[in-house]
């Protein structure tokens, strides 16, 4: 073999080690936060198998529900790469009876606080925030529903959370529906089928699945009769309308027909 053919094999192979160290780089600037084999952090110890539809990542941590073998299942929060529960079917109810049965999908969490919602024997059913690891009741379904009549007996997936400020959809009985914020230990009404839909006519008559909070303003999408449909945000008691159907599309022809949801 000639010395430039020698040369030429010895470049190929340096490229390709090199390439192949660089592709080995990449995969190790990869992690994984759990997959079936980790380590589930509870009584238990058994492994996690399953995480169903909603993760919430902030700064480079995570939240999520997770299951496991034998019906097992929690809300865990990844943080500073460990793992840890923040509650299971081992954790008693605050302000219930027993313990938690079942978690809801969409954990959600700000300022390592986590909200969730949660299931108990009995049809008990609530939402939950644990602040520096200590787990207390928002609301369940034997709070009084403000400006409402009765208590809630439903809430939705969907939670939204600004530092220690909790934000949800609920519905009670005779067909009561609004969004309401737990701020300061106290619930309050910041909208319902009740209110006047600004800019529009009549009062609204549903809601998104999701609102959302930043910086104590409140998003969310609206519905009211005659296919009336807008976003609108709550802030300082104020209620405004960020665009509806009558507003004209920016560099677009006529107005907007209809919204994608709030996240």
């Amino acid at each position: 073999m000639k010395i430039s053919q020698i040369i030429r094999l010895v470049i190929i192979t340096l490229v390709g080690l090199i390439f192949s160290l660089l592709l080995m780089g990449k995969a190790l600037a990869l992690s994984q936060i759990y997959d079936g084999n980790s380590q589930c952090i509870s009584q238990s110890r058994k492994t996690l198998t399953d995480a169903k539809i909603c993760a919430t990542i902030e700064n480079g941590n995570v939240v999520f529900r997770g299951e496991g073998n034998n019906n097992q299942q929690g809300i865990y929060l990844y943080m500073n790469g460990y793992l840890k529960t923040i509650a299971n079917q081992n954790t008693p109810m605050p302000e219930g009876t027993g313990k938690f049965t079942q978690f809801g999908i969409c954990p959600a969490f700000d300022k390592d606080n986590v909200v969730f919602i949660a299931q108990g024997s009995e049809d008990q059913q609530g939402i939950y925030i644990s602040i520096d690891g200590f787990l207390s009741k928002v609301t369940n379904r034997k709070t009084s529903i403000p400006n409402g009549k009765g208590t809630f007996t439903e809430f939705g997936s969907c939670l939204a959370i600004d530092n220690e400020t909790v934000v949800f959809i609920a519905n009670g009985n005779n067909n009561q529906q609004g969004i309401y914020i737990y701020q300061g230990g106290l619930l309050s009404t910041i909208v319902d089928r009740t209110t006047p839909i600004p800019g529009g006519k009549g009062t609204f008559t549903g809601f998104g699945s999701c609102a959302a909070i930043d910086n104590e303003k409140v998003l969310f999408l609206g519905y009211g009769d005659n296919n009336q449909q807008g976003i609108y945000t709550h802030f300082n008691d104020s209620l405004f309308a960020i665009a509806d159907i009558n507003t004209p599309i920016p560099g677009g022809k006529d107005s907007f027909t209809s919204f994608g949801s709030i996240k």
